[in-house]
């Protein structure tokens, strides 16, 4: 028989099961968040990692931050007995970004001549995000609680 080990913490005596979720790709359509958790209910999914390409939408301009939606979700998942695991929201960098600062652009050889586009990579390089990228960490640290009631 297997030994039984007592649990990391109280608060999850059992395993965590779940994965990335990235729902705010569909935040005009609210009908697909509900079937999204739906479907996670129906997997018995409990948990979720939250935030991960969301940099955009949490800083859509350089400075101004939303957290309205991401509280939400979180809150809805919540009440469907879904935890949350915030991930740190560098893996795709907002269009600002890129358009202020010049070295997140690369210059790309075409049949028509040579164009500057913004690079887009799964991993931000730090040479783009320089300081900018922990500035929205701090912040989204400060509106969002990091634990549920």
């Amino acid at each position: 028989m297997a030994q039984r080990f007592a649990p990391a913490t109280p608060k999850f005596p059992h395993m965590l099961h779940g994965g990335d979720y990235n729902p705010e790709q569909w935040l005009d359509q609210p009908e697909v968040l509900e079937e999204d958790i739906r479907l996670f209910r129906k997997a018995h999914i409990n948990c979720v990692s939250l935030g991960i390409f969301s940099w955009a939408k949490l800083e859509p301009e350089e400075g101004v931050y939303d957290f309205g939606w991401l509280d939400e979700i979180i809150d809805r998942l919540y009440a469907n007995g879904i935890y949350t695991v915030l991930a740190t929201p560098s893996g795709a960098r907002p269009q600002w970004l890129a358009q202020n600062i010049r070295r997140c652009c690369v210059s790309v050889q075409t049949g028509c001549g040579t164009s500057t586009v913004t690079a887009r990579t799964t991993a931000t390089p730090r040479r783009c995000t320089g300081k900018r990228s922990p500035r929205s960490t701090p912040g989204w640290q400060n509106t969002t609680p990091t634990t549920r009631r």
